[in-house]
């Protein structure tokens, strides 16, 4: 099902840079249309047209812009009574599942207030019933969802919705780590071995595939710090070791790319200015910061452990660390904290398998948060195996003090 709409080119513009939690496939679909004598015509899957509106709706609930609502209006135009009933209980787009939700919808309530005020001041204009929509959107924003661990409305959307070195984002990454917090940190002095090498090189040749060469991944992979298992048992089977024999090393340079601290040009690899004064700083909060941002918010992390697909968990993944943060400062379990770790969206969407239906999840935060964390130096598992991050029903864990000064 799809939904045909038309906008002036003003609107469209005007759309696309006040409202900025719109998803991909609502903001490609704003730039693509076709001219007619109204402006521009749209065409959007019903679930994207609703998206749209939603977000609509909470920039002009929490904005003093006086030219979203009658546009709002406009838009409302083009949803029938099923689909705006179909809006309610949505939570500004969060998706709660329906049993999570209370009796009255948010939506139904804010109508409601809004209603009785209006009445009770006698509303008389637009600009009136704009600051009264305004008002009490961002009451009813601001009240805790239980099945969000108490969290609000825009406490979630700020989780999901920015980059952590936003200002507006409810998780943000600390760069002023004192050094002693640092020390023996597996991903950082990794990355700084790497960095080292590329320095002294000058620069390092690419394959046609675009990865780093032979000679360059087998002088660092055996320097690389918490995988010595990792090769024991594959050194005899492998005699030329590409890149893609060595995952922790293709992510490390996937996640040096992606906080911009090495670049490839015209097929060889090199520091960037940023990341020769990183290399100069040795561990710091700042090279920790743009590669945990990086390894999280730009990198693909399924691709980088090729298990089941789950992009919800990483989009998420703030919610994750706020639990951590709240439920695992002292010793606890996975199947301890599982009524927790994930938001309840994520839960709908995690992957299962045959071979292990009540497990599965348990392989996917393994692989995914908890042996990330520990190798970034932010978790700590009570282990019988040195560098094994692997969660059974069993292993304990708990967040460092780098975890609480860091996020």
């Amino acid at each position: 099902m799809t939904v045909e709409f038309s906008l002036a080119t003003e609107d469209r513009e005007f759309l696309l840079e006040r409202v900025p939690g719109l998803n991909e496939e609502v903001r490609s679909g704003l730039r693509f249309g076709v001219v007619n004598d109204e402006g521009i015509n749209f065409k959007l899957s019903k679930e994207a047209f609703k998206h749209l509106v939603e977000e609509i709706e909470y920039v002009t609930a929490t904005t003093d812009d006086e030219r979203l609502l009658p546009l709002l209006m406009e838009l409302y135009n083009y949803l029938d009574d099923d689909d705006l009933d179909k809006l309610e209980g949505d939570w500004g787009g969060l998706n709660v599942p329906e049993a999570a939700a209370p009796v009255m919808s948010m939506q139904e309530r804010l109508i409601q207030e809004f209603q009785q005020l209006a009445e009770e001041r006698g509303i008389g204009s637009l600009e009136e019933a704009q600051a009264l929509l305004q008002e009490v959107t961002a009451r009813q924003n601001a009240m805790p969802i239980p099945a969000f661990d108490g969290l609000s409305p825009d406490q979630m959307r700020r989780i999901l919705y920015y980059n952590w070195d936003a200002p507006e984002s409810f998780i943000s990454l600390r760069s002023d780590i004192p050094p002693a917090m640092l020390q023996d940190n597996n991903m950082l002095d990794n990355a700084l071995l790497i960095m080292g090498k590329m320095h002294e090189a000058g620069e390092v040749k690419a394959t046609t595939a675009g990865n780093l060469n032979r000679a360059f991944v087998d002088t660092v992979r055996r320097e690389l710090k918490g995988y010595e298992n990792y090769y024991s048992d594959r050194e005899d089977g492998i005699q030329r070791w590409n890149e893609e024999d060595v995952l922790p090393l293709m992510t490390l340079r996937w996640v040096l790319l992606g906080g911009g601290l090495i670049r490839k040009v015209k097929g060889r690899f090199k520091l960037t200015r940023r990341g020769e004064k990183m290399l100069a700083q040795g561990a710091s909060g700042a090279l920790l910061a743009a590669m945990f941002a990086a390894y999280y918010q730009k990198l693909n992390i399924a691709a980088a452990d090729h298990f089941a697909e789950c992009d919800v968990m990483q989009h998420a993944i703030g919610y994750t660390f706020l639990m951590l943060k709240r439920y695992a400062s002292d010793w606890t379990t996975l199947e301890e904290l599982k009524p927790r770790l994930f938001a309840p969206f994520v839960w709908d969407e995690m992957p299962v398998r045959s071979y292990a239906p009540e497990s599965y999840w348990r392989t996917l935060a393994s692989v995914r948060v908890i042996a990330p964390l520990a190798r970034f130096g932010l978790l700590q598992l009570d282990s019988k195996e040195k560098d094994c991050f692997w969660c059974d029903e069993d292993t304990r864990l708990r967040t460092t003090p780098l975890f609480d000064a860091f996020i």
